[in-house]
């Protein structure tokens, strides 16, 4: 039995996925989270896997030797 399974991006986006199993819903949405963003499944009213993203550093400090 296929079961709808919501994505949704953190940049408000949603995506439907069709799956017979959570751990199939998972792959195919861990393939469509590559851009690194939060990102969260859900299934019926039950959330089945969070996607926390990368933080991404706001600068890349040189390193500098000490005077």
């Amino acid at each position: 039995m296929l079961l709808t399974y919501h994505l949704y991006s953190s940049d408000g986006g949603r995506t439907d996925i069709q799956a017979t199993s959570d751990a199939d819903a998972i792959a195919t949405a861990g393939a469509r989270t590559e851009d690194h963003r939060p990102a969260e499944l859900w299934c019926r009213n039950r959330l089945v896997r969070r996607w926390d993203g990368d933080e991404l550093p706001l600068f890349n400090w040189p390193s500098t030797p000490s005077a």
